[in-house]
């Protein structure tokens, strides 16, 4: 992606058998890392929409000012759905590259 654009990213998640992980009513958290510091978090209350939750899918929307500054590099991602208060369960891990800006 490049700094300052829209940009979501869907996720679905999968119980061990690779059946849909049912997420409605969930707490979920995305972070983007660099170098084990949190610089861009989302959660359902800012940022993630839960799409179908029965299906187990869910969007992390970022805004064009979430991206803008951060530096162009490679950052760590993941994302973490709280099922039972305080119990989070990791569904998601990677690598995002924000590439430099394309305009002013």
């Amino acid at each position: 992606m490049y700094q300052g654009d829209d940009f979501s990213i869907e996720f679905e998640t999968v119980d061990e058998a690779g059946a849909a992980l049912d997420i409605s009513g969930a707490t979920i958290e995305w972070n983007a890392w660099d170098r084990g510091v949190s610089v861009l978090k989302k959660t359902t209350t800012s940022g993630i929409s839960i799409t179908d939750g029965p299906g187990g899918i869910f969007v992390v929307t970022l805004e064009p000012t979430d991206t803008y500054s951060l530096p162009a590099k490679t950052y760590f991602h993941g994302a973490n759905v709280s099922l039972i208060a305080d119990h989070f369960l990791t569904v998601a891990t990677g690598i995002m590259t924000l590439r430099p800006k394309v305009r002013t």
